[in-house]
């Protein structure tokens, strides 16, 4: 089946979020973009995630699957994307998020019109970028009517230690070069990242500094889980994406890449260990991972200036 031009679909992807997905439906109905397709797709919830997502299907837009038995969290990414969509654009929204901007979508698509009358060659837009880094980092941008930056994908994929900020909730990509890249083939809390950064290097990246919505932080967030298995899994991942790059760049580049997004890995994980764990504990789970860097000194000397104070109390 043709995929529709300059439509754009939303997937949801769901999983018990019975106090969310109303919130996540209802912010992409205020889209100002026509065609739109905001597709649903529950993974078998035990709640009441697909009555209350079902409500939405009479507005036409709406379409709602339900896997049974459930398949899991990336395979229904994947699922959504290989079977359900049928939009030339896509974008995802977790079930349990929420758009703020009702333009979002449109402005978004203006800027792939005009940058494709350039003749460039789009395969995503991105928000939440700091453009003043991305200018400094990636050669030869071009700036649109809007303001947003145009670069090449693999430029970005190189630079990415030093400019990238993916966010999933921003990017709206081309469905069939992400087909063809693979879609959401990795099993992992990252995989988002991973299926995206395939599609980055088959052509035009569009970025902005806007930020569109709202990513709810609750105890069920999947990225907010076990922090040291996620900083583990990082390295199989970069060792993934950079096969995939491998026709793309020499292998001194790919090196490179890796090391710098390894050790960007590390000083993620350090800081976010700092801010989420706390006491002896969070000592503890940093002194598995010991490097002599920077980062790590100075969240040991936070989590141990937390300790005495938190004894001083007591």
């Amino acid at each position: 089946m043709a995929l529709l031009p300059n439509s754009v679909a939303v997937m949801i992807p769901c999983y018990n979020q019975e106090a969310y997905i109303a919130k996540a439906i209802e912010s992409c109905l205020r889209q100002d973009y026509r065609p739109l397709e905001i597709v649903v797709s529950d993974d078998c919830s035990s709640d009441a995630t697909g009555s209350v997502a079902s409500r939405y299907v009479g507005d036409g837009r709406v379409v709602y699957h339900r896997n049974d038995p459930n398949i899991g969290r990336v395979a229904n990414y994947n699922k959504s994307l290989m079977q359900h969509v049928h939009s030339e654009w896509v974008v995802n929204l977790d079930g349990d998020d929420f758009y703020t901007d009702n333009s979002f979508l449109s402005n978004a698509l203006a800027d792939i019109r005009e940058a494709r009358q350039k003749g460039l060659p789009v395969v995503a837009h991105m928000g939440s970028h700091r453009l003043d880094i991305v200018r400094r980092h990636i050669p030869d941008v071009v700036e649109l009517e809007s303001g947003a930056l145009c670069c090449s994908g693999k430029n970005y994929f190189r630079e990415y230690p030093r400019a990238g900020q993916f966010t999933h909730m921003s990017c709206i990509y081309h469905v069939e070069t992400a087909r063809r890249a693979g879609g959401y083939n990795l099993d992992s809390v990252a995989a988002d990242f991973h299926a995206l950064m395939k599609v980055f290097l088959h052509g035009t990246l569009i970025l902005t500094d806007k930020d569109p919505g709202v990513w709810q932080v609750h105890e069920n967030n999947a990225s907010l889980g076990n922090l040291r298995d996620k900083y583990l899994s990082a390295f199989s991942m970069y060792e993934d994406l950079a096969l995939h790059a491998a026709p793309f760049f020499s292998k001194p580049e790919i090196d490179l890449w890796k090391q710098e997004m390894r050790d960007g890995a590390y000083d993620d994980y350090v800081l976010t260990t700092c801010s989420n764990v706390h006491g002896i504990g969070g000592i503890l789970s940093l002194l598995q991972d010991f490097r002599f860097r920077p980062v790590y000194m100075d969240a040991v000397k936070v989590l141990l200036k937390r300790l005495l104070l938190s004894d001083s109390k007591n």
